[in-house]
This record gives structure tokens, sequence and C-alpha cells, in this order.
């Protein structure tokens, strides 16, 4: 079933730093394909993620686009809300790049118990907590539920009782978000089971 959302800043925010993820180079045509953000707010989402330490880019005309540039440090000035916005923005950022999991479905857990091998799998869930070893279990459902909200597969199963995520395959050619009323729409499916 197709699901439509209004698109939130952060969600804004990570789709654009998903783009950068994946260009070396990446031309002004290449973000508003996916996203249809103006310049300006371009610019001004660039700020955040750098302040938050997740990516800088500068704009060369050379190249016709923004290039990547060493990764920042996090804007450790930042005081209040501000700083509380930029370290929830590099968490989820840093989710989307650093998160494991090699866990499996219960029924591959009990052949492996009767062919005798009993093995510890890594969990989305330990990966987390190993990155973020002082978040709440509240924060990492809230985390992991905005990651699917942008497209990335991560989160319990409960019909296979196991954490799944999905790989990164790249950059996807279409976001499916379009502009509507002034406000960016986001057309998804619905995920089962998490």
């Amino acid at each position: 079933m197709e699901k439509v959302m209004e698109l939130s800043k952060i969600e804004r925010q990570l789709l654009l730093y998903e783009i950068f993820l994946h260009c070396e180079v990446t031309e002004f045509v290449e973000i508003t394909s996916r996203l249809p953000i103006s310049k300006r707010m371009i610019q001004r989402d660039i700020v955040d993620l750098r302040e938050a330490g997740l990516v800088d880019v500068t704009f060369s005309r050379k190249e016709r686009g923004y290039i990547k540039k060493d990764t920042p440090p996090f804007h450790e000035q930042a005081v209040g809300r501000r700083r509380q916005y930029l370290k929830y923005l590099y968490r989820l950022g840093t989710l989307m790049t650093e998160l494991e999991n090699e866990d499996i479905a219960a029924w591959e857990k009990e052949l492996d118990k009767e062919n005798g091998e009993e093995k510890e799998y890594f969990t989305a869930k330990d990966s987390y907590y190993e990155l973020f070893p002082d978040s709440s279990e509240r924060t990492r459902q809230r985390d992991f539920k905005t990651l699917r909200r942008i497209g990335h597969e991560v989160g319990y199963d409960n019909n296979d009782h196991c954490f799944v995520m999905e790989e990164d395959y790249g950059l996807r050619e279409d976001f499916e978000v379009e502009k509507k009323n002034g406000k960016l729409i986001w057309r998804t499916e619905e995920s089962e089971g998490f």
C-alpha cells in the first residue's frame, strides 16, 4: 500500500547527504532531479551537514558541481537546541554509513542449532549501541523509524524474529519526492513487520 508523507527537514537533509555519499562530483541537477529544492535550501542544508560533522562540499565552477572535501569536525560551539539537532543529524547520518547487521531469521537459527552450530549474531541493535552506547531504546526505535521513512530498510522483522537491514546498493535513481503546495511529499511503500 502506498503511503504519502510530508518530508521533514531532517529527512530532506539525510536524503541530500545520501546523494553526496554516492557522488564524487554532485551536479545541481543530480540533486534537484531527486529532491525538488532550491539552490538556497541546498546551501542551508550543506551548512547543517557540515556542522554536524557528516560531509563538507564546495561548489566548483570548473567541475560544475559540488566536490567533497575532508570530513569536517562536529561544530562544538553549537549550543542548546541547535547542538541537539546537529547531534541528531550526526547520529542518523552515521547510522546510514556505519550500521551493521548479520542477524538471520529464527528458522535459520534453528537449523544451525540442529546442526550443532550455535552462533551469536551481531544485530543492527547491537551495532547501534556500539556506535551510540548512551542512547535509549526509545531513541534507537525512533532513529530506525526515521531511516525507514527515507527508504532504508532497518529494524526488527516480527515475522522472522530477527533484525533486518538492506545492503547499500548505491544511489537510488528516484527518491519519489515531489513538491506539492510548497511542501515536499514523499511517496513510499508501507513496510510490513516493522
